[in-house]
């Protein structure tokens, strides 16, 4: 990592849109990418995640299990609240958007970053639970919010293509 290079933190889930968004962020805003992956009880951290992170660019991808915080301050008080969408499926994707955001502006904090990136896209509701999560937790020292499927607009087709180049 370059003393001298702004650092940018990247919620990664190791899926496609997060693994180019690391390339896509160096070469838009010439930023050090340090990926994170939060784990929010799915089991999903792994050293693969973490290789390749790192085969896509990433100087470094630091992995937090917060299954347990999930639970305790998310799940159950949602369900206690009777916190369920159209009385048909609890909220969990949503609820882990605010902890996410939260460990985002974390890790930001503890590497002097600038930034921080999400794979949102524009499309749905995930892009504002995150935007003013972080918003709102980084409101002292705002952190410049990086969404690199909102921002290129590539689609599906662009992004594999994106990946072959690559060769990720």
């Amino acid at each position: 990592m370059s003393k001298s290079k702004k650092i940018a933190i990247l919620a990664y889930s190791g899926g496609l849109d997060s693994t180019i968004s690391i390339d896509w962020i160096k070469k838009n805003y010439d930023f050090d990418v340090i990926a994170l992956t939060v784990g929010l009880g799915n089991g999903g951290l792994s050293q693969d995640l973490i290789d390749r992170a790192k085969r896509a660019g990433a100087v470094d991808c630091i992995q937090e299990d917060v299954s347990d915080e999930f639970i305790r301050n998310y799940v159950f008080p949602s369900l206690r609240a009777g916190a369920i969408y159209e009385n048909q499926y609890l909220l969990a994707t949503a609820l882990g958007r605010p902890l996410i955001a939260k460990k985002l502006v974390e890790v930001a904090r503890r590497f002097d970053a600038v930034a921080v990136a999400h794979g949102c896209t524009g499309k749905g509701n995930d892009q504002v639970r995150l935007d003013s999560a972080i918003k709102t937790l980084s409101y002292e020292n705002p952190l410049l919010i990086i969404a690199p499927a909102r921002e290129g607009k590539m689609t599906r087709d662009e992004e594999k293509k994106y990946a072959e180049k690559l060769n990720i």
